[in-house]
C-alpha cells in the first residue's frame, strides 16, 4: 500500500473521527440545551405558579383591606356622628352656660332694684311715720275743733227750738224749714261722705309712691278717701305730657296699688320724677 493511500486512509479517518467529535459536540449541546430548555421550563411553572399563588394572595390581601377601609370608612362615619354629637352636646352646654350667666346677671339687676325699692319704701315709712305723727299731734285739736262744732251744733238747735217756739202760728213755713234743713244736712253728708274727693276729669298732685317697672306696679299714697276704687282707670301726666295710664287692682282707706298699661307713654320715665298730676279717667 502506499503513502498516498496511507495518507488518505489517515484523512479518512481523522475526517470520521472530527464529524464524530462534532456530532458527539452536537449531541452533548443538544442534551445540554434541552436540560436547560426543561429547567428553564420548570423555572416558569414556578414562577407561573409563584405568580398565580401571589395573584391568589394579592386577591386576598385586597379584600381584607377592602373590608378594612369599609370598617375603618364606618368608623370614620361613626366618629364624625360621635363629633357631631359632642359639637351639639357642647353647644349646647354652651348656650346653656350663656343662659345661667345671662340668668345670674338678671338676678344681680333684680336684686339692685329691690333693693333700691326697699329703700324708697323705707323712706316711704319714714314719711307716713311723720304724717302719723302729726296726725297725732293734730288729734287734740281736731277734737277740740270736734266739740266746738258740737256746741255750735247745740247752740243752733237750741235757737232753732227759740226759733220754732216764736214761730209756732208759722208751722206750714216752720215744716218747709225743717225739711229744708234737713234736705241740707243730707246733702252736707252726702257731700262730705259720699261724693269723691276726685271724679272723671278732675286731678290731684302727688309726690309719694313707690315703683316697681319690672312687676309693671306702682303704689299710691291715697285711696277711697278721695275716691280711688279698684278698676278705676287714671292717667299720670307730668308738665302736661302722658308718662302712662294705670288700673287700679288694690284700694285700701288710704293706699292703693295701680298696674301700668303696656304699650301707652313712657313709664320708664317715672325713675326721673318725684311728682306728677293724676288725673281721673
Amino acid at each position: 500500500m502506499s503513502k498516498f493511500s496511507l495518507f488518505l486512509i489517515f484523512g479518512s479517518l481523522l475526517v470520521v473521527g472530527l464529524g464524530g467529535w462534532k456530532l458527539n459536540r452536537i449531541i452533548s449541546l443538544h442534551e445540554s440545551n434541552t436540560a436547560l430548555i426543561s429547567s428553564e421550563r420548570t423555572e416558569v411553572e414556578r414562577i407561573l405558579l409563584a405568580i398565580k399563588e401571589f395573584s391568589a394572595e394579592h386577591t386576598a390581601r385586597f379584600a381584607r383591606e377592602r373590608i378594612r377601609n369599609q370598617e375603618m370608612e364606618e368608623q370614620l362615619a361613626t366618629t364624625l356622628m360621635e363629633k357631631s354629637v359632642l359639637e351639639e352636646a357642647h353647644k349646647q352646654r354652651d348656650d346653656s352656660l350663656k343662659s345661667i350667666v345671662l340668668s345670674n346677671d338678671n338676678s344681680k339687676e333684680q336684686i339692685i332694684k329691690l333693693r333700691v325699692d326697699l329703700l324708697s319704701a323705707g323712706k316711704n315709712l319714714d314719711t307716713y311715720r311723720d304724717r302719723v305723727s302729726q296726725i297725732s299731734q293734730g288729734l287734740p285739736f281736731i277734737e277740740r275743733n270736734i266739740l266746738m262744732l258740737e256746741d255750735q251744733c247745740n247752740d243752733q238747735k237750741d235757737r232753732s227750738l227759740t226759733i220754732s217756739q216764736s214761730l209756732i202760728n208759722y208751722g206750714k213755713i216752720t215744716q218747709v224749714l225743717k225739711e229744708h234743713y234737713a234736705r241740707t244736712l243730707d246733702s252736707i253728708y252726702e257731700e262730705k261722705y259720699d261724693r269723691p274727693w276726685i271724679e272723671k276729669g278732675e286731678f290731684i298732685e302727688l309726690s309719694n309712691f313707690s315703683l316697681n317697672l319690672e312687676e309693671g306696679i306702682m303704689g299710691l299714697p291715697v285711696g277711697r278717701e278721695i275716691g280711688i276704687e279698684k278698676d278705676a282707670f287714671f292717667s299720670i301726666r307730668f308738665s302736661g305730657e302722658l308718662i302712662c295710664k294705670i288700673k287700679i287692682k288694690q284700694s285700701s282707706q288710704k293706699n292703693s296699688i295701680g298696674a301700668i298699661m303696656p304699650l301707652i307713654g313712657n313709664p320708664k320715665k317715672l325713675l326721673l320724677l318725684n311728682r306728677f298730676a293724676l288725673t281721673h279717667l
